[in-house]
């Protein structure tokens, strides 16, 4: 009897959409709705892990992450995955408030707010308020914008992408 490659049996389990969609996994979930794929001899490997190596022609390296943009932990669309470190990962779910002291509304609320004021900044103006050793009443009053305005951008909770 032929056995069938991984990489084929992996993509049955995949609802692949448009392009820059979620892909979503359809096979086996652990903890937090991650997928979860299974290698030859019934050894696990984590669905997004494994589109990400698929994609990409080689390993993880020792000590590092496939993170998400999407967020979305179902997801397994390679153009949503990227390599990082764990610190990296962190930082990238504190800037998207999902950290345990965070919620999803105070993300969505700071995503409004780089939208609706992401002409008001350069990249570099962005970069200057993060690393400005002066208080975020003297930069509020440079730009003309709120003091709470400053805060987000300093912490990184607005214009994360920066």
């Amino acid at each position: 009897m032929k056995t069938i490659p991984p990489k084929v049996r992996f993509w049955k389990f995949v609802d692949v959409r448009g392009d820059d969609d979620c892909w979503l996994w359809t096979g086996t979930l652990v903890k937090q709705d991650y997928g979860r794929f299974y290698l030859a001899a019934g050894k696990p490997i984590g669905a997004h892990r494994f589109s990400w190596e698929i994609s990409n022609g080689r390993s993880v390296p020792k000590g590092m992450c496939i993170c998400h943009t999407c967020d979305n932990p179902k997801c397994v669309n390679p153009k949503h995955l990227w390599l990082g470190t764990n610190e990296e990962n962190t930082a990238d779910r504190h800037a998207k408030g999902r950290s345990a002291t965070q919620s999803r509304e105070h993300y969505q609320r700071a995503q409004a707010i780089s939208a609706r004021t992401r002409r008001r900044f350069t990249d570099r103006q962005i970069r200057e308020i993060r690393w400005s050793g002066q208080t975020q009443k003297a930069i509020s009053d440079e730009y003309g914008v709120s003091r709470q305005l400053i805060g987000l951008i300093k912490r990184g909770e607005v214009y994360a992408d920066v």
